[in-house]
């Protein structure tokens, strides 16, 4: 198996622990240095990206990600897909709406010495405010 290989399935494998609510495979593959930025936020450390993960979790119970393509090219995987979940709790402040929500997100991990160093993460959260009642959608034309 190629490292390429290897880092695909530590990709795959991880989000699909995050579905499920834990972190032991980030935690064993996580380099010292690994961070995590999502959109134009700050960028978290392990424990910060734990907190964000059991924030979402809190807030859509059962949520999964559904992936749609991952790519691997040198020490990079790219993870396209879809978020969902149930909004049954507060989420940035909104009460828990009990709708049905959808976020498309892309992601881009990067390793290095079989170690995971960065999670990029860009996914359309104005439009998750959006289907949860927290800001108006645009009107359409």
């Amino acid at each position: 198996m190629t490292q390429q290989e290897i880092n695909k399935s530590l990709s795959r494998r991880g989000l699909a622990q995050i579905d499920e609510g834990t972190f032991a495979l980030i935690e064993e593959h996580a380099a010292p240095d690994f961070h995590m930025v999502a959109g134009n936020q700050p960028a978290m450390d392990l424990e910060a990206f734990k907190g964000f993960c059991t924030m979402f979790a809190a807030a859509f119970p059962k949520f999964r990600h559904d992936l749609e393509d991952l790519i691997a090219e040198g020490d990079k995987v790219v993870r396209v897909g879809t978020f969902r979940g149930t909004h049954k709790g507060e989420f940035m402040g909104v009460p828990a709406s009990g709708k049905s929500v959808e976020m498309k997100f892309a992601s881009i991990d990067t390793y290095r010495d079989g170690k995971l160093v960065s999670i990029n993460v860009n996914a359309d959260f104005m439009g998750l405010m959006q289907q949860i009642g927290a800001i108006p959608a645009p009107a359409h034309a």
